[in-house]
């Protein structure tokens, strides 16, 4: 793995091209001041790091992660990962691939498999995650967090289908190459 001085180097004009993104989205913000704060924190290296180890806890069973997370930690395109525990396993349901500033999922997809495995299983818990290439800091962004919005929403509507069972969302998360944010840990 690359330290973040050498990621940066490596990576500049990627960098800088999601520098220009975010300042598309924002007019309050200068392209120039932003790939210069985003320099910074590979060359400060502010964040968690990518050797951390990730435990999810569901229920009295812990769940060490950070193989999932490396699935697309590393990965120059966003991806989403759905993921559902049951029975002390769990299993990925969904992986979308998108491209460098974007990422889907199909919400469709996920709510049938769901059904598929409530009609066997009264307990299942979801974990979502997605990463953002080329940033050093995991945040959450709007997109992402309209996408939140929108998925408690449709498992809301299953809940009161599968009144019988439980429904449990172990964490949205956003992982980077050098970083982790959980929004969870965030509540």
């Amino acid at each position: 793995m690359m330290e973040p001085v050498e990621f940066f180097e490596k990576y500049k004009k990627e960098i800088y091209s999601v520098a220009e993104f975010i300042c598309s989205k924002d007019s309050s913000k200068n392209i120039e001041e932003e790939f210069e704060n985003m320099k910074k924190q590979y060359y400060k290296k502010i964040g968690t790091g990518s050797k951390e180890i990730v435990i999810l806890e569901n229920g009295n069973i812990k769940y060490n992660i950070s193989s999932i997370l490396d699935e697309i930690r590393y990965s120059e395109v966003e991806n989403t990962l759905v993921y559902i525990f049951f029975d002390g396993k769990y299993k990925r349901i969904q992986c979308e691939k998108g491209t460098r500033f974007n990422s889907s999922f199909n919400i469709e997809l996920i709510e049938y498999m769901l059904i598929q495995f409530l009609k066997q299983k009264k307990n299942i818990s979801l974990y979502f995650v997605h990463n953002h290439p080329f940033i050093y800091r995991a945040s959450m962004s709007q997109a992402d967090e309209n996408a939140v919005v929108y998925i408690v929403s449709r498992i809301n509507y299953l809940r009161n289908m599968f009144v019988e069972s439980t429904i449990d969302v172990l964490d949205f998360a956003v992982v980077t190459y050098y970083d982790y944010y959980s929004m969870k840990q965030e509540v």
